[in-house]
């Protein structure tokens, strides 16, 4: 099987949207920009410290919502996250907290992670005029601990790390994002969109 192929065949598996991502079509949504997915990468990372500085600063209640109304998350550890608000929204069963979502992506074992968490890349997986597909990589620096083989020698310390996440879009509306670390690979060689300079604010005022 070429290498194109393998490729799409995993992003399938990886890629199960619910069935409300299967029922969107074009005539309910915009054809997509580009920039608006730029833009969407380094608005969750400043959700994402924002929220935890506010945590560590116990500024946010635990029973309190934050985060993206209108998205579908879901993370290796985690599964579903947070409660979808709006009309022609379903999403069943008991999601986890976007506050555990942002600890999860904040601390490693026992620590809070040092410095910020930051898209570090954006690479589109799927190209498409209205529900493209996009691989996010979000880096941090976490405390990590495990043993070297054969000495078993046990390291603990501060790693640079990288998580890889599905984005796709609904028009210019991020509809899902989920974790798939096994596309790292892809994540890494695709040209990295986030060297494109885009006046979020701006583009953002377009829909106002």
């Amino acid at each position: 099987m070429a290498r194109a192929a393998i490729t799409l065949a995993i992003a399938a598996c990886a890629f199960a949207a619910p069935a409300s991502a299967a029922s969107l079509s074009g005539g309910r949504v915009s054809p997509h920009i580009q920039g608006y997915a730029i833009c969407e990468a380094g608005r969750f990372t400043d959700w994402v410290n924002t929220e935890w500085a506010a945590q560590l600063e116990d500024r946010q209640r635990k029973d309190e919502y934050v985060g993206y109304p209108s998205a579908y998350i879901y993370s290796d550890t985690r599964g579903k996250i947070g409660l979808l608000r709006g009309p022609g929204h379903n999403y069943a069963g008991n999601p986890a907290s976007e506050l555990d979502l942002i600890e999860d992506l904040r601390t490693s074992n026992g620590k809070n992670d040092e410095g910020p968490i930051v898209a570090s890349r954006l690479v589109l997986l799927q190209r498409d005029k209205f529900l493209p597909v996009y691989l996010i990589s979000l880096r941090r620096k976490k405390w990590e601990r495990y043993s070297l083989y054969p000495s078993y020698d046990e390291v603990q310390r501060y790693e640079v790390s990288n998580s890889v996440w599905i984005m796709q879009f609904a028009g210019n509306e991020l509809h899902l994002m989920r974790e798939a670390q096994e596309l790292a690979p892809t994540a890494a060689r695709g040209r990295n969109l986030l060297t494109r300079k885009i006046d979020c604010p701006k583009l953002w005022a377009r829909e106002q």
